[in-house]
C-alpha cells in the first residue's frame, strides 16, 4: 500500500514540475499567448478584456 501511494505522490509531483516547467519556460516564448498585467496569468488569441479577472487588455491600439 505504501508503494502505492509513493507513486502516486512521485506521479503527481512530476505533473506539477512539468506544468511548472510548461508555464514557466515555454509559455512565455509561444506568440500565441499573452501575459495580463492585472493578474498575471495567459490568455489566448488577443482578446479586449482578460478572461481570467476582467481588466480590460487591449485599448484597441489597431
Amino acid at each position: 500500500m505504501g508503494f502505492i501511494l509513493g507513486l502516486v505522490l512521485i506521479l503527481v509531483l512530476m505533473a506539477v514540475a512539468a506544468s511548472y516547467l510548461y508555464r514557466k519556460f515555454w509559455l512565455e516564448r509561444s506568440d500565441n499567448y499573452n501575459k495580463c498585467k492585472h493578474c498575471g496569468k495567459y490568455y489566448e488569441d488577443h482578446p479586449f478584456y482578460c478572461p481570467h479577472c476582467g481588466e480590460v487588455v487591449d485599448k484597441g491600439k489597431d
